[in-house]
């Protein structure tokens, strides 16, 4: 049971090791995100300055694209400060000191391509999961306990025997004595043995609690893991394309003089958000996949 409990630490560890890196993958990819939106708010400037100088713009539109520059600007200084903090925070969940310098994640862990069955899962969680172990163990135990418990109702029976030294003469005999032990006070055994079945049964029940616990928490986490999943490919496949064809179209009327500013920025953060999301939904991918191999003691 000691074990048990030992390894469910361990992977409680790891799980937010993971989680850890995770989120400084994020963070690390959201600042690469926010240099490509401030390089595309230095371009609309650009263009902006080109169409106020031909008489095209206006001033009020030339101080809205710096605005939209200062705000990125403003986002890096806070991203920056960000990923520092889930960098110490990493190196002192795997021993190291705070301000250790750490690479850069060039991709996140490899989610396997096929949605896991979850039947397969609660069989791999009642063969590996600690806790489970632990409480198995401590079934055991308590079963112990209780036939021990059992045997206190049984007499003891003392056998002996050996040569037996006599006086005056006489020759050596021999002596062999049996004893029986009955155990007289019946309600200290009775009660003892009722203690004995009373902490298995509760032992049981906990077991089973924890099973219940654990097979929920893995269809939960399953169930977050494939949506997750189907987000993310939903946004990749179809609502970054379009959101991105969308930017470039009215950047491009806007720097021939065509459209309004406003509609640009709107693009532009448009493009933002849905690189957010789509970054969002691969953290919360591996965030539930962190739990599912912690739920099951093994990675997948």
């Amino acid at each position: 049971a000691s074990r048990g409990r030992e390894r469910a630490a361990q992977d409680e560890l790891d799980e937010r090791i993971k989680v850890g890196f995770a989120q400084y993958f994020l963070l690390t990819r959201h600042l690469a995100v926010n240099r490509d939106l401030a390089e595309l708010a230095r371009r609309m400037k650009a263009a902006t300055t080109i169409r106020y100088g031909q008489g095209g713009g206006d001033q009020a539109a030339v101080i809205q694209v710096l605005g939209e520059e200062t705000a990125a600007k403003t986002e890096a200084v806070r991203l920056e400060g960000a990923r520092a903090a889930a960098r110490a925070r990493l190196n002192a969940l795997v021993g190291r000191p705070a301000d250790a310098p750490l690479a850069d994640p060039v991709r996140p862990r490899s989610i396997p391509p096929a949605d896991p069955v979850l039947a397969v899962l609660v069989e791999r969680a009642r063969a590996g999961n600690p806790t489970l172990s632990a409480s198995t163990a401590a079934v055991a135990a308590a079963s112990t306990r209780s036939t021990l418990a059992d045997k206190a109702w049984y007499p003891d029976v003392t056998v002996g025997a050996g040569p037996l030294v006599q006086t005056n003469n006489r020759p050596v005999g021999f002596a062999a004595t049996v004893g029986l032990n009955i155990p007289l006070p019946w309600g200290r055994q009775a009660s003892g043995q009722r203690e004995a079945a009373a902490q298995l049964g509760a032992t049981q029940q906990r077991y089973e609690a924890a099973r219940l616990e654990v097979e929920g928490a893995l269809g939960e986490a399953v169930a977050r893991l494939r949506a997750a999943r189907a987000t993310e490919a939903l946004l990749r496949r179809e609502t970054m394309p379009q959101a991105r064809a969308g930017f470039q179209a009215v950047l491009a009327g806007y720097s021939q003089g065509r459209g309004e500013l406003a509609a640009a920025v709107t693009a532009q953060r448009a493009v933002r958000e849905v690189e957010l999301r789509l970054l969002q939904s691969q953290v919360e991918a591996q965030v539930e996949l962190a739990a599912i191999e912690r739920l099951i003691g093994d990675n997948l």
